[in-house]
């Protein structure tokens, strides 16, 4: 609580989580990983869905640290890849799963990679285009000012 306030959350549009972590490091403050605390999170959306998350996600990463998810032919093979890897050994183990069961997380990876890949890029795109594509029907691209 004393971090917080401190450093307290900027109002922005998107990966507030991630601005705050950046804020409490430039503020001295240290991550630290705690197996024992435990975080339930979940999505269930749909592949347009995710792939509109994914493009505000991967567009404030953009504003925020400048990153911009690597995009060559072999970077997006060897994602996709690992993804339905991982994915295949989990439904493995799971028993009843089927083929269906695989077609759903690959088209669940192909919308996280869209949606990675038009947001790293967002600032090329048109406004109308970056509205349409968000799931916040935000146009806009605002690279953050570094305090520094």
């Amino acid at each position: 609580r004393a971090a917080w306030e401190q450093v307290p959350f900027r109002e922005v549009s998107y990966a507030e989580d991630r601005l705050l972590a950046l804020d409490l490091l430039r503020a001295g403050f240290a991550k630290a990983y705690i197996p024992q605390a435990g975080v339930l999170h979940s999505h269930h959306h749909g592949p347009l869905r995710e792939m509109r998350r994914c493009f505000d996600e991967w567009r404030a990463l953009r504003e925020i640290y400048g990153w911009r998810e690597p995009g060559s032919p072999l970077a997006l093979t060897r994602s996709l890849r690992g993804q339905l890897s991982q994915a295949r050994r989990e439904l493995a183990g799971k028993p009843g799963t089927n083929s269906s069961e695989l077609a759903r997380v690959a088209a669940h990876a192909l919308a996280r990679t869209l949606g990675a890949q038009l947001g790293s890029h967002a600032e090329v795109l048109p406004a109308p285009l970056r509205r349409v594509l968000s799931s916040e029907g935000r146009a806009g691209f605002e690279p953050l000012e570094d305090p520094r």
